[in-house]
């Protein structure tokens, strides 16, 4: 099972993330049952966004990983890290 980690660094509205990247990760999504992962890693507009607003962002509570302390930070990715873990073993 592919299980994409996709850290959002680049602005939404990037014409590769739009263009190539969204329409590949989607359609692999919906036809071979790729699990995406968006990880925000700054804050942005993402629940605006219909690509991925559709799909289960992470941190879970929906803000920005960098809005964290650096505890909550180290908290986060170990539970993605788990995350994907459980998904990889079921």
């Amino acid at each position: 099972m592919d299980v994409p980690l996709y850290p959002l660094f680049t602005p939404l509205t990037s014409n590769f993330i739009l263009k190539t990247e969204v329409p590949t990760l989607m359609e692999k999504r919906d036809k071979e049952g790729v699990r995406i992962i968006p990880l925000i890693v700054k804050p942005c507009a993402w629940k605006i966004v219909p690509w991925l607003a559709r799909l289960q962002c992470r941190p879970k509570d929906g803000r920005a990983l960098s809005a964290g302390d650096e505890n909550q930070i180290d908290q986060d990715l170990a539970d993605l890290a788990l995350e994907i873990n459980n998904l990889l073993n079921p």
